[in-house]
């Protein structure tokens, strides 16, 4: 087989959180420190059956699309990446007739490359999303929650139109999510656009509910979440929905509103 014809080897991916314990295996019992484990080949300390879950930690899980990795560790709000060199006659669920998910491979012994970047677990635009979510959101859901508590009537009324209203430019909101949850499964994002979801709520709940109250609060995480999507997904979602979820018309019927 010459170089043209050889298969592409494919780099895989192991999360932890920031202590360096691989997901689920202190709840199972089995603690998993790998945190200095680099250059190293480290195995399986319970490994379950081939490869069926006996327990909530019976074989490393890694995956070649690295936003895909966060699948295994929604929980965690922050995380280490590795990439790593799965061994031992590694697989995944196809070969027991479940489904085929060809970016995942379990196995029961692991070498341990190096650390990787971890805004990689948000894929391509993960360093736009971390900068959103550490720098950007909570100013932003701020100032929305602020605006709602100030007329939650015509912010109610201009949020309902925003959600379920086609403009000529711009698709509702909610047909917005639904591409960008498709857009998500195509670029394999979809475990990035779920964790993405979950941590711009929590930093809009955090940063609005005590001020401003929980309805105020539902608004302003309703917009995070629809803004975090569109930051992850810019580079494959259209303007179309793009303009959707950044808000562009709900801001402008606001601001006509207070005109």
């Amino acid at each position: 087989m010459n170089a043209s014809t050889k298969k592409k080897q494919l780099t895989y991916y192991l999360v932890t959180g920031t202590d360096g314990i691989v997901p689920r295996s202190a709840d199972a019992g089995f603690p998993t420190d790998i945190a200095a484990a680099i250059g190293t080949t480290i195995d399986h300390p319970n490994p379950g059956r081939r490869w069926y879950d006996d327990t909530q930690f019976s074989y490393f899980r890694t995956v070649s699309e690295p936003a895909e990795v966060l699948d295994d560790a929604s929980y965690l709000t922050q995380w280490r990446l590795r990439e790593v060199r799965p061994l031992g006659n590694p697989g995944n669920w196809s070969e027991n007739g479940g489904r085929d998910d060809r970016w995942r491979l379990y196995a029961h012994q692991l070498h341990i490359v190096r650390e990787a970047d971890a805004h990689l677990a948000l894929g391509p635009r993960g360093r736009q999303v971390i900068d959103l979510l550490d720098h950007l959101l909570s100013d932003l859901v701020r100032r929305w929650a602020a605006d709602y508590q100030a007329d939650p009537a015509r912010t109610d009324d201009a949020h309902r139109t925003w959600r379920l209203c086609n403009e000529p430019d711009a698709a509702h909101s909610d047909d917005a999510r639904s591409m960008a949850h498709i857009a998500a499964r195509q670029t394999h994002r979809t475990a990035a656009l779920t964790a993405t979801d979950r941590l711009a709520i929590q930093t809009a709940v955090t940063a609005t509910e005590e001020e401003f109250g929980s309805r105020a609060s539902h608004y302003a995480a309703r917009r995070a979440s629809a803004l975090a999507a569109a930051v992850l997904l810019e580079d494959r979602l259209s303007q179309y929905a793009l303009t959707s979820l950044r808000g562009t018309h709900l801001d402008q019927a606001l601001a006509a509103s207070r005109a």
